[in-house]
């Protein structure tokens, strides 16, 4: 059964998309495909309608593809959006999530699918290289020689590495993670402590200042800190990250 284009607007429509879009039968075969995709696939159109949509996927991925997709058509039920990649015809990958919807005739009937696709190739490049950094950044806070303590606006420690448990003499991280920064600090430089958390938060960063530590069984030793405020995407104060040497 031949699947139709119900209005020649709804073609102007999604020949004008900054998306990809094609339209499937029940076997797969291209019906449609605007602009875009031949863009992408480095194709012309006429290369890409009748032909098999799967076969523009990577060869090992062709079969898979293609059952899944004849399953979810015959069951019609189809999921909120698929990831997968195209193939040039220079032999690059292009990821691509589709959000696809189930087309059917006047009678009810099944006839394809209408999908529109978003190019996420740079996107999930950019992620793959933000995880390794967040990754590094893990390992660095992990290995680190200096004690890092990482607080929230009101001083309350949420996170902190070895080296801090070590300097103060503490055996595991839950017995420092919702106590006061003020507590790793002897008592009497309190005072100090707070003028100097108000001037990290307004003035961003202080470093090199001198305090009388407290380790956990109440002996006190000198150390010296810097700390800095943590900000979020918006640009606002969220806490604090402070480093003890």
């Amino acid at each position: 059964m031949k699947v139709e284009m119900d209005t020649v607007s709804f073609r102007d429509f999604l020949e004008n998309l900054n998306l990809l879009a094609v339209i499937l039968d029940t076997e797969g075969n291209v019906v449609y495909s605007n602009g875009q995709v031949a863009e992408v696939l480095g194709r012309k159109r006429d290369e890409i309608i009748g032909k098999n949509w799967f076969s523009f996927l990577p060869p090992d991925m062709q079969a898979r593809a293609t059952a899944t997709y004849r399953n979810n058509v015959a069951s019609g039920k189809l999921p909120a959006y698929v990831y997968n990649s195209i193939e040039t015809v220079d032999g690059k990958k292009c990821l691509v999530r589709w959000n696809p919807v189930l087309l059917k005739d006047s009678a009810g009937n099944r006839t394809g699918t209408a999908s529109i696709g978003e190019n996420v190739t740079k996107f999930r490049k950019s992620w793959g290289v933000m995880q390794e950094e967040r990754s590094r950044l893990e390992s660095i806070f992990k290995s680190s020689p200096f004690a890092i303590t990482v607080a929230d606006i009101h001083g309350t420690i949420v996170e902190c590495n070895q080296a801090t448990l070590d300097i103060h003499g503490f055996k595991s991280k839950e017995e420092v993670i919702g106590m006061s920064v003020f507590h790793l600090i002897d008592k009497r430089e309190w005072p100090s402590a707070e003028t100097n958390l108000k001037k990290t938060l307004e003035q961003g960063r202080i470093r090199n200042t001198e305090y009388s530590l407290v380790a956990r069984d109440g002996h006190t030793f000198p150390g010296e800190l810097s700390s800095s405020v943590i900000r979020n995407a918006a640009g606002d104060i969220t806490g604090f990250v402070a480093i003890t040497a």
